[in-house]
């Protein structure tokens, strides 16, 4: 009996340290992501008729948050320059519902999920926060770019610095090379973007990159 005790302990301090390191991920992404929002405040704004939070990046893409998940399909999303995907061979007719060509650009649309999400139309630094609160699940951080992330989709994702005063890659877009590949797109000719490959749980997988220094 006092084995199964002892036993029973050692699950019950696996399970609250495991609680805790989440918690940890948790709570230094919402504080690092705080303070790229706060260095870029100007370059953030809520647009009303698109009802999000929109990040204007230094070369001129959007990182889109709503504050709306609930009755929204467009959760999150990423604006790009169209060109260099053309120029590499993307068939724009034959397009997926996550993908819109719209003015020149190209639209990145995820549905996270249907939660409901605490907003500040004045705010949207603590809107994200609450995106991440509701979706721990979709939470990671990597460890060899310093990165925390929000998976967004197969082989998509939003990442951010861990400290952008000592990283060069404050936001990352990552876009899914294999899909992007079957539109007919040659990954590895997207002019301003960058293809490379990383270990990721103990496999390897394919990224499309586009980093932004935001100081």
């Amino acid at each position: 009996m006092k084995k199964v005790y002892i036993v029973l302990i050692l699950v019950l301090t696996l399970i609250l340290s495991s609680c805790s390191a989440t918690d940890v991920i948790g709570k230094n992404s919402k504080k690092s992501f705080d303070k790229i929002y706060e260095t870029n405040i100007n370059d953030i704004g809520f647009v009303s008729n698109k009802n999000r939070f929109v990040f204007t990046l230094p070369t001129g893409e959007t990182f889109e948050w709503s504050k709306d998940f609930k009755d929204n399909r467009e959760d999150i999303v990423f604006e790009v320059d169209a060109k260099p995907f053309l120029d590499a061979g993307l068939d724009a007719n034959d397009l997926p519902d996550y993908i819109t060509l719209k003015d020149g650009k190209l639209i990145f649309k995820f549905d996270l999920s249907d939660r409901n999400i605490k907003y500040n139309d004045k705010d949207g630094g603590k809107t994200f926060e609450d995106i991440i609160d509701k979706h721990r699940d979709l939470l990671g951080y990597h460890e060899e770019l310093e990165h925390f992330g929000l998976k967004l989709a197969e082989g998509y994702k939003i990442e951010w610095a861990k400290d952008m005063d000592t990283n060069d890659k404050d936001i990352v877009f990552i876009l899914n090379p294999q899909a992007l590949r079957e539109l007919g797109v040659d990954v590895e000719r997207v002019s301003g973007w960058t293809y490379t490959k990383m270990k990721e749980m103990d496999k390897e997988v394919e990224l499309l990159l586009k980093p932004f220094d935001l100081k």
